[in-house]
C-alpha cells in the first residue's frame, strides 16, 4: 500500500480554480513529493518498533523490559487481532456470510444472528471444536445462546424465553433487533464487581482520582 500511496504521490495534478467575481478559469500545477511519505513511514514503522521491543513495566520499585508480547491494552492489539480473526472468518466461518446470517465481532467477542437455525448451530460447533491452526478455542461456560442447544455433550447456557440478549453491554432485543445498555447485568452484579483498583503504596489516592475523572 505505501509503494502504491508513494506513485500516486509522484504525479503531477492539476487543479482549477476561480477567483471571486472572475470568469476566468486558472490552471494551478500541484506537484506532491513523495519525500515526506517515506519520511512518515520510517517514523511510524520506528514508533511501532520501540512499542513493541521497548515497553517498560514497574512491579514494586524495580522496572524490567518486556521481551515477549505485546504492552496490555495496546492499541496494536485490537489491530492485530482483527486482521486475525477476519482470515478465520474467511477461511472457517464462511457458511455464515450469506443473506440471512449476520455475524458481528468486537475484538474476540463474536455474535451471530441468523434466521436459520442449523446455521447457529454449525457455527457454535466450529468454534467448541476450535480451530488449532489459529489457537482458538471457546468455553462453553463462556457461550450464550437464546435457545437450547448441545455442543459435544455439553448444554449451552441458554436464554430462551427472555426477549433481551445481552453481548458488550449491551441488549438486543431478539424479535425487532432494538439494541439498548444491558441494564440486567448490573443490577445482579456488586459494585466493586465494576471498579479497578491498584496494587500500590496509595491505593486510596489512586481509586479516588479514578473515581472524580
Amino acid at each position: 500500500m505505501l509503494k502504491s500511496n508513494v506513485s500516486t504521490a509522484n504525479s503531477r495534478t492539476n487543479l482549477t480554480s476561480s477567483p471571486p467575481g472572475s470568469l476566468q478559469m486558472v490552471k494551478q500545477p500541484v506537484t506532491l513529493s513523495n519525500s515526506y511519505i517515506q519520511t512518515l513511514a520510517k517514523k511510524v514503522l520506528h514508533l511501532l518498533k520501540e512499542h513493541v521491543e521497548r515497553n517498560i513495566v514497574k512491579i514494586g520499585k524495580r522496572y524490567y523490559r518486556q521481551k515477549e508480547g505485546i504492552p496490555q491494552g495496546s492499541v496494536l492489539s485490537s489491530l492485530l487481532c482483527n486482521f486475525f480473526y477476519a482470515k478465520l472468518e474467511r477461511e472457517c466461518l464462511d457458511f455464515v456470510q450469506t443473506e440471512d446470517c449476520l455475524l458481528l465481532r468486537l475484538v474476540d467477542d463474536f455474535l451471530l444472528i441468523s434466521v436459520r437455525r442449523e446455521h447457529a448451530e454449525d457455527f457454535l460447533q466450529v468454534m467448541h471444536n476450535g480451530v488449532p491452526a489459529y489457537g482458538l478455542a471457546v468455553k462453553a461456560e463462556k457461550s450464550l445462546a437464546n435457545f437450547h442447544v448441545e455442543i459435544n455433550g455439553r448444554r449451552i447456557e441458554s436464554t430462551q424465553g427472555a426477549m433481551q440478549f445481552p453481548y458488550c453491554g449491551n441488549a438486543i432485543h431478539t424479535v425487532s433487533l432494538d439494541i439498548s445498555k444491558d441494564r440486567e447485568r448490573k443490577q445482579h452484579g456488586k459494585t466493586s464487581d465494576f471498579l479497578t483498583v491498584d496494587f500500590s503504596k496509595m491505593p486510596g489516592r489512586t481509586f479516588r482520582r479514578k473515581t472524580l475523572r
